[in-house]
């Protein structure tokens, strides 16, 4: 039986796993509550479409990205890669003029398969995730820019514009996009066979490969996967922009691994929700846009945000050595 110092023992631990699942919520709501007293056009309905909006393209690469940090690798690519698939597709609309979702499937193909490359580089070569990503963020960039001779590609497309602009029952049709995959993601890693694998390669990828779970090919599709989602947040910005541009996406790779991280993601694997992600990607939303409201100077947000993401990994610290 257990005695009563180890059962309060074990209430303590449960109540402050409790506590850390609820920062990132925590930290949301104080975010809303400061920032509707400091600027009354903030806790407004068009105000708050707007962030979620603003945040979908974000939101989108956070839930790719997801999958892989829960394996315990790691993205640095994707920023890039959301500008080179819309360039992808702007070239194949425009300069070929193929049809606009021709378009649009070269440029999810061609996200996919950059992902893929890289995975078999990390699962299959043994090469370490933050080179071959970091490699590939400046590969990526390289090909946007010699594509296009560094000049965006308008591509004419009230379709396209209407991704953007466009409502379904009174929702912006970026947010019913983003909330779709996001239950997609959600049902795939939490209720799924390759969920589980993933989940599992990120506590213990040693123990995983030695039950018989083919590693490898897991952290291939994984790496597809997020550089999927980052093709469609490539349509969605492409749709805002009305243009391909080789330079969008600079620093995205940042955010979206800040709002992964912020909704409770480990760093170091094996921990991590799609709801955490959601919660995260709109945190980062609240926060750009309510110090846009008080017109803070742009690097101030930059420190701000970098040490919210300190903060959020130093939890992340404590709750593995719990």
């Amino acid at each position: 039986m257990l005695d009563t110092k180890t059962l309060e023992h074990k209430g303590k631990l449960n109540v402050e796993k409790l506590l850390y699942k609820l920062v990132p919520l925590l930290t949301l709501l104080a975010l809303i509550i400061l920032f509707s007293i400091l600027s009354p056009f903030f806790f407004t309905m068009d105000n708050i479409f707007s962030i979620i909006v603003q945040s979908s393209i974000l939101g989108m690469m956070g839930l790719g990205v997801t999958f892989v940090i829960i394996t315990a690798g790691i993205d640095l690519s994707i920023g890039s890669l959301i500008a080179v698939a819309g360039v992808v597709m702007g070239l194949v609309t425009v300069n070929m003029g193929a049809p606009l979702y021709v378009g649009i499937i070269a440029g999810l193909l061609f996200a996919s398969l950059f992902g893929a490359i890289q995975g078999v580089i990390i699962a299959k070569l043994r090469v370490t995730a933050f080179v071959v990503t970091l490699g590939g963020m400046m590969v990526a960039r390289g090909i946007g820019h010699v594509a296009t001779n560094s000049n965006p590609i308008y591509i004419d497309s009230d379709f396209l514009m209407s991704i953007s602009g466009g409502y379904f029952i009174g929702i912006p049709i970026p947010v019913i996009i983003f909330l779709f995959f996001a239950l997609i993601s959600h049902i795939l890693l939490s209720y799924t066979r390759f969920g589980r694998y993933v989940y599992a390669i990120g506590s213990n990828e040693v123990a995983t490969k030695l039950s018989g779970i083919n590693v490898a090919k897991v952290k291939i599709l994984t790496y597809a996967l997020c550089s999927f989602m980052v093709g469609i947040g490539s349509l969605l910005m492409v749709s805002r922009l009305g243009s391909a541009q080789p330079t969008a996406g600079n620093t995205y790779e940042l955010l979206a691994i800040a709002a992964v991280v912020i909704g409770g993601t480990s760093l170091f694997g094996g921990v991590g929700t799609i709801l955490g992600t959601v919660i995260g990607t709109i945190l980062m939303g609240v926060l750009r846009n309510g110090l846009n409201l008080l017109d803070v100077n742009q690097f101030w947000q930059m420190i701000i945000t970098g040490g919210i993401l300190i903060f959020a990994v130093y939890i992340d610290g404590l709750k593995t050595k719990e």
